[in-house]
């Protein structure tokens, strides 16, 4: 259910009852589906539906990121992040967790 108060509001709606919903349809075979909920300059937000085991190979994007998941639970590996530029850390998210990502740094999910 969308609700809109004024022109200024942009999305107003259940995330849970979206990705649950996802959760029906076919991922094809990256076993990936991607939701693009706000568009807007200097907004972009997101929601990627994974199948058990899918695999999201090392990517980096300009802007900050924040991954929160909604259902399920997910790996992240962010790269070069530690004292040394050679350094992996690895992060487990479940419901609940937020994790930001500054602009530029490789990650896997």
């Amino acid at each position: 259910m969308t609700t809109e108060t004024s022109p200024e509001v942009v999305f107003n709606n259940n995330i849970s009852e979206i990705a649950s919903s996802l959760q029906t349809v076919d991922h094809g075979t990256g076993g990936r589906i991607n939701r693009v909920l706000i568009d807007l300059p200097g907004l972009r937000v997101l929601l990627i539906s994974l199948t058990s085991g899918a695999y999201v190979p090392e990517h980096k994007v300009a802007g900050a990121i924040t991954v929160q998941p909604v259902l399920g639970r997910v790996q992240m590996n962010a790269f070069g992040v530690g004292s040394e530029a050679t350094d992996t850390q690895r992060y487990e998210l479940g419901v609940g967790s937020l994790l930001s990502l500054k602009g530029g740094v490789p990650h896997d999910v």
